[in-house]
């Protein structure tokens, strides 16, 4: 078993906090009543699980200063570990309850679980049974609301399970049992009606008709004197049955399921929406783009569907909750629809090729295909993509829709981006439509669709609410006798939003729902989940399960959640799908997702979450979705080893942020475990694109892990790094010497690559290339035996770049014609292949061949065409082209190639070339000023390579030539012992 933080902090003895009634904590050494502010903290965590301190000190202490709310939040912490001799509340960030039981979690997930008789046991009732009874937060307003109402929430999901433990009792003629619960009940409800009904049915059932008078009496005099009611009809017959010696017409309670929905409410007839149709009509005819927006409820989603189902049969991407943290899961849920399964003749005429490229996301698609996918080429990965939409499009299908974009995982989005563009752009012939939520969208995907929009690629369509007339058409196109003299009140209720309105109808036709009045809450979501707390217990933990688990949802998952047989859950899945809570599968709609997971307890919350990891852990699920449960279920640590495979996947599908977010959630469980050297791992996989501060702290804190040699190796590696980005390169060297030493110590071969590879880096960017032959001999040798032809590539290719600085372009080009033949054998690599043809046109320039120059630039640009993310790439290949540009005398052309500077960018140092391209166009058109301060701004700057800052000193010269002087001794001598033979040539050359 693997110890974690947890199992070393936790006490040796359990601990177990009693916070209905009070507060205190049992244990070792007990804590009788807990201090106020600290009940309060428990409780809370009790209930809504790990929360962020800044939260919890807000609520605690909101008239303080952040600062002193901390502290505060700190101190109280502190008291509580003294007091009980354990830290049971612990946490950085995020503080929660470890190694600690309460009676509220119990309570709840007792309940959860469908073990109503445990939590009917347990001792809940108004006033001093309640959560924190007895104790006054009045000026914490913020928690005092919180606290009513999950006191309420406690209190009826307690009288829920009590509440079906009579009705077993009763079932099984436990008359005693069922009395004694129900009179818990009365005491727990004393104001309820029901649970006084109740009582009195209950004694009539038993034959004692003065205990059932008696209870008559209580009701009624209690109702009146405490609300100022008369007894309900339900009562009244009550008193009726009484006098007359039978049992009662009507049971007390409402039905265990709503009653069926009429067919128009579960399939309401189209109305309104003629404007935005005519504005789909017409993009269909031209074959634009629509991108469709609006509010939660108003009816995106059914306006598309209707639409394509009238033109064919489409494609649809819909993005989930929960798909955000798994690179491609919308993207392959819909691959996985259209060419698996029923889809198997679609699935046939997949080419190999493509078959193993969309395996990296479908696995069922490889079939029997040999060879290797191309990794580390997205643009090949999109082209498999695009080769099955051209499937299904021959298959008849008509459309390409994108619904709940704001859901879309990240990767998918760029995906769809690129596919939609191959539609709009008449590539592939179907029509594209993209729909989101208004408002809602992650700002990176929110700047893509402004983009496609101003580009003029997609018409704009925002779906407002219905106008009034509308509204008050569907409502009547319902056919609803039992709602007439209503409808015009429901139609202004719902605003004009189908989904309120169909909500509203469907409270209304409710069996339990007042028969006089239309239910009109604040808010939907308060509709929503009345109708929720109607479908019963078994649906509405199912439904709950469902919400949590997100796309991930299915029948054996839920029985695993749920501890039940599949078979005992047809019941309540069928019921619902009766209410449309559930369609295929997933619940109905976003907003009843947002309900149930906004309902359910911090501590149920994370139940659901860990059962549903272990459900996904032993059916080989993505590692990321695995691990985005077990982190929301609190168990962290046991994700670490899913966040490290799901990590190396979405590097190997080229995506570096997810992959980098995942390093680091993984090194954080690792070192909070005490695993040091799993956290160094995950550390030297993060490091890889980390620079500036970043990569210093990231280098300090592999340092302060790094125990084995192994471990030293890769953080003396990744110094290196860090050292030759800050223009350190003696000390850059030095410890990519280190790392080299140690990693042959344990055989690691591949820090051995980086660590000469370092080397070899440290000598092209110092201009000191004794010795280098050797180094590059070694790294060949290295990368030979390990069978990478990316690092042999990379041999070639450093070996050309050395033969550049040494202004041998000739000698450089055979070397990068093989780094060429390298990739071809390596896969479709587009973006190195781009990196590689710009370092061939710099050499051709070199050579004063410009036609050949712009044939490896063209190629290079045609890499890198319709392939979004290369900024590395994309640099480079820009500055060989203002190179080719200089060297043509076309300053213009240079200056068009550069652009704007990104000035803050993190690749600072093309960022630094650029600058020195810069000034030399702007001193070739006569901006003597502005190219004398870029190449000042390069002599200023530590981190420059030798070379680059010689280059730099030659344009200063040539500045002072064209001002009439003559260059500087300082700016002679530096080109003198910085530039290379070109330059010393140059400088010869010059006269003021």
């Amino acid at each position: 078993m693997t110890v974690t933080s947890r199992d070393q902090e936790a006490p040796s003895a359990p601990l177990r906090l009693v916070l209905l009634g009070g507060a205190r904590l049992e244990g070792p050494l007990p804590i009788p009543r807990l201090e106020k502010k600290s009940a309060a903290l428990v409780a809370y965590l009790a209930v809504e699980g790990a929360t962020p301190r800044s939260r919890i000190a807000g609520l605690l202490w909101p008239e303080s200063r952040e600062s002193t709310a901390r502290n505060n939040l700190a101190q109280a912490v502190r008291r509580l570990r003294q007091a009980s001799g354990a830290p049971f509340v612990a946490g950085d960030e995020t503080v929660e309850l470890r190694g600690t039981t309460s009676d509220v979690a119990e309570l709840l997930l007792a309940v959860h679980q469908g073990r109503t008789a445990d939590a009917a046991a347990l001792p809940l009732s108004a006033g001093s049974g309640e959560l924190l009874g007895g104790y006054d937060l009045d000026e914490c307003v913020d928690f005092d609301r919180w606290l009513r109402s999950t006191r309420a929430h406690l209190l009826r999901t307690w009288s829920r399970a009590v509440g079906l433990e009579i009705d077993r009792a009763e079932a099984e003629s436990r008359l005693d049992d069922a009395l004694a619960l129900a009179e818990r009940l009365l005491g727990a409800e004393p104001l309820s009606e029901a649970a006084h009904l109740r009582a009195a049915r209950l004694w009539l059932a038993k034959g004692d008709a003065p205990a059932a008078m008696r209870a008559y009496d209580r009701c009624k005099k209690t109702l009146a004197r405490e609300l100022a009611m008369k007894p309900s009809e339900a009562m009244l017959e009550v008193l009726r049955a009484i006098r007359e010696g039978r049992a009662p017409t009507a049971p007390a309670g409402r039905p265990a399921t709503p009653a069926a929905l009429p067919a128009s409410v579960l399939h309401p007839r189209w109305v309104g929406r003629a404007k935005e149709w005519a504005d789909l009509e017409r993009a269909w005819e031209l074959r634009r783009g629509v991108v469709v927006s609006g509010s939660a409820g108003v009816g995106k989603s059914r306006l598309l569907r209707e639409f394509v189902e009238r033109k064919g049969p489409g494609a649809f991407v819909e993005g989930r909750p929960g798909d955000a943290d798994v690179p491609y899961a919308s993207l392959a849920r819909t691959l996985r629809a259209l060419l698996v399964g029923k889809a198997a003749e679609r699935r046939a005429k997949v080419e190999p090729w493509a078959a193993l490229e969309l395996g990296r996301v479908v696995p069922e698609l490889c079939g029997d295909s040999t060879g290797a996918p191309s990794l580390r080429s997205k643009l090949r990965f999109l082209e498999a993509v695009a080769h099955a939409l051209e499937l299904v499009a021959a298959a008849g299908f008509v459309a390409f829709v994108v619904d709940d974009l704001q859901w879309v995982d990240p990767a998918s989005i760029e995906a769809v981006e690129w596919i939609a563009e191959r539609c709009w752009g008449r590539e592939l012939p179907l029509f594209a439509v993209i729909a989101h939520r208004e408002d809602e969208l992650p700002e990176a995907t929110a700047v893509r669709v402004e983009r496609i929009v101003r580009a003029g690629l997609a018409t704009p369509v925002v779906l407002g609410p219905l106008a009034a007339d509308e509204a008050l058409e569907l409502v009547r196109s319902l056919k609803l006798p039992a709602l007439e003299g209503r409808l015009s009140t429901i139609a202004d209720a719902s605003h004009g939003v189908p989904l309120f309105l169909l909500e509203i109808v469907r409270a209304a036709l409710d069996a339990g729902a007042d028969e006089g009045r239309v239910p009109i809450p604040d808010r939907v979501k308060a509709l929503v989940r009345s109708r929720l707390d109607r479908l019963g217990d078994a649906p509405l933990r199912l439904a709950r399960v469902a919400a949590i688990a997100g796309p991930s949802f299915d029948l054996g998952l839920a029985a695993h959640v749920l501890g039940a047989s599949p078979l005992d859950l047809a019941g309540p899945w069928a019921a619902l799908e009766g209410a449309q809570v559930l369609a295929t599968g997933r619940i109905a709609h976003d907003v009843v997702s947002e309900v149930l997971r906004d309902e359910l307890p911090g501590v149920v919350r994370e139940h659901v979450h860990a059962r549903t990891a272990e459900y996904l852990a032993r059916a080989g699920a993505d590692p990321a979705l695995v691990a985005y449960h077990l982190e929301a279920g609190g168990r962290e640590l046991e994700a670490g080893p899913y966040l490290m495979r799901a990590a190396l996947s979405a590097r190997e599908l080229s995506r570096v942020s997810e992959a980098t977010a995942m390093y680091h959630r993984a090194a954080n469980a690792f070192e909070a475990a005490g695993d040091r050297s799993a956290a160094c791992d995950a550390l030297f996989q993060l490091a890889r694109g980390a620079v500036g501060a970043a990569g210093e702290a990231l280098a300090d804190r592999l340092d302060a892990l790094a125990e084995t040699p192994r471990d030293r190796a890769r953080a003396r590696s990744f110094r290196a790094g860090v050292d030759i980005d800050a223009g350190r390169f003696e000390p850059a060297d030095q410890a990519a010497v280190e790392a080299e030493a140690l990693a042959r110590s344990v055989g690691d071969r591949l820090v051995v690559a980086k660590a000469l590879q370092i080397r070899v880096d440290v000598a092209l960017r110092a201009a000191r290339l004794e010795g280098v032959d050797a180094i590059l001999d070694a790294f060949h040798g290295v990368v030979k035996e390990l069978g990478d032809p990316e690092g042999l590539a990379a041999a070639e290719l450093h070996r050309g770049e050395v033969e550049l600085v040494r202004d041998r372009p000739a000698a450089a080009l055979p070397h990068v014609a093989l780094a060429l033949t390298h990739m071809e054998t390596w896969g479709q690599m587009l973006y190195a292949k781009a990196h590689v043809l710009a370092v061939m046109a710099r050499a051709h320039v070199a050579l004063g061949d410009h036609a050949a120059a712009e044939r490896a630039l063209l190629d290079a640009e045609a890499a890198l065409r319709d392939a979004s993310g290369a900024t590395g790439a994309q640099a480079r290949v820009q500055l060989a082209r203002a190179e080719l540009a200089l060297a043509k005398h076309e300053p213009e052309a240079a200056l068009a190639a550069l652009g704007e500077l990104p000035e803050a960018d993190p690749a600072r140092r093309d960022v630094r070339i650029a600058r020195v391209l810069r000034g030399e166009a702007r001193l070739a058109t006569g901006e003597v000023e502005a190219a004398d301060a870029d190449f000042a701004a390069i002599a200023k700057d530590p981190l420059v390579d030798v070379r680059l800052r010689g280059r730099a000193a030659l344009g200063r010269a040539r500045v002072a030539v064209a001002r009439g002087q003559a260059p500087t001794p300082a700016v002679t001598k530096l080109v003198e012992t910085l530039g290379g033979p070109r330059d010393l040539a140059a400088l010869r050359a010059l006269r003021p």
